[in-house]
């Protein structure tokens, strides 16, 4: 048992010395995807909106990104209150606020990806919950997605994770697992609104599933 728990803390720590390894190098000056510019304006007036109760312009986009300028906008407001000559956004200190930006998004990526491999420890053992969790964030096209200041992985993370929270709570009829499936998927629907159809689909499941046990 005590070896098979030390197995479990080995797995964790390589799972997350290999997620830093394949996200931090050149992380905010590798690539700049054609959102990111629109991202960053997007979250600076996100962050105005709230400090004057404008609240007409925390919505920015359809998508809506809600998360992603909670992620970018306080990040780089921080900067910008410790480095009062960088209050405004120039050719010289965008790429020490998207270099920030995106460690702060990485970061929330990595919490996540704990959330999952909870959620799916649950399910399967913890080896398994942690090669599962691997297998798909470290795929290289969703580790490519990883590394721009994109919706997509937030998206897929929260989902995901809601989705497993959801399943897992029905299947052990636990309060607080509802409670953070309820959480997850409504950050997947502040992500990108497209993520209703999971918040549909689990109302369609768990309605199934009130039928069978009645």
């Amino acid at each position: 048992m005590l070896w098979a728990k030390r197995i479990d803390y080995i797995l964790l720590v390589l799972y997350i010395a290999i997620f830093v390894a394949t996200r931090l190098p050149g992380l905010g000056t590798d690539t700049i995807n054609p959102d990111a510019v629109n991202w960053h304006y997007r979250s600076e007036q996100f962050v105005v909106g709230l400090k004057t109760l404008a609240l007409e312009k925390t919505y920015q986009h359809y998508h809506p990104g809600v998360t992603l300028m909670w992620i970018v906008g306080p990040t780089v407001e921080l900067i910008k209150q410790l480095s009062p000559t960088d209050r405004v956004y120039n050719q010289h200190n965008f790429i020490v606020f998207h270099t920030f930006s995106k460690y702060s998004l990485v970061f929330v990526q990595l919490m996540l990806s704990f959330v999952v491999i909870y959620l799916l420890s649950l399910i399967f053992d913890n080896k398994l919950a942690i090669f599962a969790t691997a297998l798909f964030t470290l795929e290289p096209f969703f580790l490519g997605n990883a590394r721009l200041l994109h919706l997509d992985v937030l998206l897929s993370l929260t989902l995901f994770a809601g989705l497993l929270a959801s399943f897992v709570a029905a299947k052990m009829n636990n309060f607080w697992l509802m409670l953070l499936a309820g959480i997850l998927l409504g950050l997947a629907f502040l992500t990108k609104s497209i993520a209703v159809g999971g918040l549909g689909f689990v109302l369609i499941f768990g309605t199934f599933l009130s039928w069978l046990e009645s």
